[in-house]
């Protein structure tokens, strides 16, 4: 789990790399890029809120019950 953790951080950091680098070559300001990765890493930062909140409904496992 965390060798796909890693993956996924480093394709999303190659991916806001390239899409910024798109962003100052199209004759736009940088400013453009900075503010678009501002408002994901809000985004992003909004949805760890939400990590485990759909598992209160669910039971806890049974634990094992030794023999006396």
């Amino acid at each position: 789990m965390v060798a796909w953790i890693t993956v996924v951080h480093q394709i999303g950091g190659a991916s806001v790399a390239y899409l910024a680098a798109c962003c100052a070559s199209a004759s736009e300001p940088i400013s453009k890029a900075f503010m678009l990765a501002g408002l994901l890493c809000i985004a992003a930062a909004l949805m760890v809120l939400f990590i485990g909140t759909g598992r209160r409904g669910v039971a806890e496992p049974a634990t094992a019950r030794a023999y006396s």
